[in-house]
């Protein structure tokens, strides 16, 4: 996950409707979870999902993006 969780909490917005982030460790899955738990309309996605977008120019689907926990 990429970002302070500080920083980011200001800039998110109430609608957020995906999370992009790059989880390398436990401390950055537990700061992921956090963040769902603030916003849990949001959906985890990998870095990827929002790779494919731009070169698509389109919102994907997030299926095959979806960050699991498991």
């Amino acid at each position: 996950m990429i970002g302070d969780t500080a920083n980011l909490e200001d800039l998110v917005s109430p609608d957020v409707t995906h999370i992009v982030a790059e989880v390398e460790s436990p401390f950055h899955t537990q700061e992921l979870k956090d963040l769902l738990h603030r916003y849990p309309q949001a959906l985890p996605v990998q870095k990827t999902w929002l790779e494919v977008c731009f070169s698509k120019q389109r919102q994907v689907d997030t299926a095959k993006y979806l960050l699991d926990f498991n």
